[in-house]
């Protein structure tokens, strides 16, 4: 995907479940989300460049799943970024930590966990 507007439209839209997304979670423990579309657009540095934000800010990069299962990777000189994504889950009830490769954790019904999990949006970040 090319074009600039609709990029920054995509930008602007929430995830929502049944769709794919992404989001940064900033080293200031803030964070910003986003819907994807097929291919993946925005990508995470797409969304950097579009939103001028210096890539050294962020601590963590996030691929979301239709289903809310979330899948991260730490930026590693960012002491504290494990728990600036816990915190981002949670501020989510749809959203939850996918397990690591080789952790997956089906229970009884051979599906993930969902005990926890709403289908309402959260609540804005401020």
């Amino acid at each position: 995907m090319d074009d600039l507007s609709q990029l920054r439209d995509l930008l602007d839209t929430p995830w929502e479940p049944g769709d794919t997304g992404k989001a940064l979670v900033f080293a200031d423990g803030t964070w910003r989300v986003w819907r994807t579309v097929v291919g993946g657009d925005p990508h995470h540095q797409g969304a950097l460049e579009l939103l001028s934000i210096p890539t050294e800010s962020v601590a963590a990069y996030i691929v979301i799943e239709p289903d809310g299962a979330v899948t991260d990777w730490l930026v590693d000189e960012v002491p504290g970024a494990e728990r600036l994504v816990e915190q981002m889950v949670a501020a989510d009830k749809r959203l939850y930590r996918a397990p690591e490769d080789g952790e997956w954790d089906f229970g009884d019904d051979g599906e993930p966990p969902t005990s926890e999990r709403s289908t309402e949006p959260p609540a804005t970040q401020a």
